[in-house]
């Protein structure tokens, strides 16, 4: 058999019973299709890294969940077909781990739940806020010398000349 991991990122507002009966679904579809489950890992409320629009709606946050099982094509195949009729699911991914693994390393389905990591909106702008810098002021920049002396000329002072540069053969005259 072969191992795989199916990750998945579900609508954040979905109540706790919701989202035990889609793993419960999902966890019959790999065991139907001569599948094992291995791991459930419940990653829970996180924010996005940009935000997803599904049906209509903005998602700034979503409920991660990723499923460790073994299996052939046949089981991703309809897990990845189970997941896509689910409503709640805006996303998934599904990776191949490895190859020949033997089903009686897997004793016991792992279920395990990570900390929510949601923060309120007033946390969110709290933290923006005392996260900022003062900028430091923007730097002048000094003129080169032509643009001073033709701001001297447009403001109707006296303009110095500039005195040519010594060329060599000037210094070889001189010695």
């Amino acid at each position: 058999m072969t191992k795989y991991e199916t990750l998945f990122l579900c609508k954040p507002d979905l109540p706790e019973d919701s989202i035990q009966a889609m793993v419960s679904r999902l966890s019959e579809q790999v065991s139907s299709n001569q599948g094992k489950l291995a791991v459930v890992d419940m990653w829970g409320h996180r924010r996005l890294g940009y935000p997803v629009s599904y049906r209509g709606a903005q998602y700034q946050k979503g409920f991660y969940i990723l499923l460790t099982y073994l299996g052939s094509g046949r089981t991703v195949t309809e897990v990845e077909r189970t997941i896509g009729l689910l409503e709640d699911v805006m996303r998934f991914q599904t990776v191949k781990l490895e190859d020949q693994v033997d089903p009686a390393s897997i004793t016991e389905v792992t279920h395990t739940r990570q900390k929510d990591e949601i923060i309120a909106p007033q946390e969110v702008f709290e933290e923006e806020e005392s996260g900022r810098e003062e900028a430091p002021p923007p730097r002048e920049r000094a003129a080169p010398p032509e643009a001073e002396s033709q701001s001297a000329d447009e403001a109707g002072g006296p303009a110095e000349p500039a005195a040519p540069a010594p060329s060599d053969k000037d210094q070889e005259d001189e010695a």
